[in-house]
C-alpha cells in the first residue's frame, strides 16, 4: 500500500440546494444508495464527470436557498439515473433527524446560513 498525502488532493465542487415551498418546509429525497431511512437535499458535482478513484479528498460546497413556486406535481423523480427512491417535503428538525449520517454537520452550518429563509 503506497503513501498518499491527503492534503495534496483538490475538493470536488458541489453545489448544493434547499429547496423551500410555501409552508416553509424543505425538500428531500431518500436515498436509493443507503439501506436505512436516509434522507437529503438535492445536490451534485459541478464538474466533468470521473470516477472519485483517490482523486479528491472531499467536496467543496456552494449552498443555494430557493423558494419553490410550483405545484407538487411538478417534480419528478424519475430519472435516467435515479439518486432517490422518494421525496417529501420536511421540517428542519425533521430533515435533520432523518439525514444521512456523514451530511449531519454540513446540514447544520448550511441552516446557520441559510436558516432564515425556513419559517
Amino acid at each position: 500500500m503506497s503513501f498518499i498525502d491527503v492534503s495534496k488532493l483538490e475538493y470536488r465542487k458541489n453545489v448544493g440546494m434547499v429547496l423551500i415551498n410555501a409552508e416553509g418546509h424543505i425538500f428531500a429525497g431518500k436515498r436509493l444508495d443507503n439501506n436505512t431511512d436516509a434522507w437529503q437535499m438535492p445536490q451534485g458535482g459541478i464538474v466533468i464527470p470521473k470516477l472519485w478513484g483517490g482523486r479528491y479528498r472531499g467536496q467543496k460546497q456552494k449552498w443555494f436557498a430557493f423558494e419553490f413556486l410550483g405545484k407538487d406535481s411538478d417534480i419528478n423523480i424519475v430519472t435516467e439515473e435515479p439518486e432517490f427512491s422518494e421525496w417529501a417535503w420536511k421540517s428542519r428538525d425533521n430533515l435533520l433527524s432523518c439525514v444521512v449520517p456523514f451530511k449531519s454537520d454540513v446540514y447544520q452550518r448550511v441552516f446557520l446560513e441559510l436558516g432564515h429563509f425556513v419559517k
